[in-house]
């Protein structure tokens, strides 16, 4: 079990580490780097396994409809976290 909470600094931008971490719990996404929160693949799959993850996303990733759905499909609450353009087409 990997959990970013208890990580060094230096593995919060590490790919794999916030990868194998976000795939076992998906809010884990909000200690990653602002530049892993960017990165659609480490995205989808912390919203895949937390939809409520969309959260801590970065904004772009937040208005990308196939990462909103993602979320949606696991959480429909998640809906509040996407960008205003993607909860007003509804």
């Amino acid at each position: 079990v990997v959990q970013l909470n208890f990580a060094a600094a230096e593995l919060l931008g590490d790919r794999d580490v916030v990868m194998a971490a976000v795939r076992q719990r998906g809010k884990d996404l909000e200690l990653a780097h602002n530049e892993l929160r960017g990165r659609r693949d480490i995205v989808l799959a912390a919203v895949e396994q937390d939809g409520a993850a969309l959260r801590f996303a970065d904004e772009a990733l937040r208005a990308d409809f196939e990462v909103v759905l993602a979320a949606v499909r696991r959480d429909g609450m998640a809906l509040e976290f996407a960008s205003p353009g993607l909860q007003a087409d509804r």
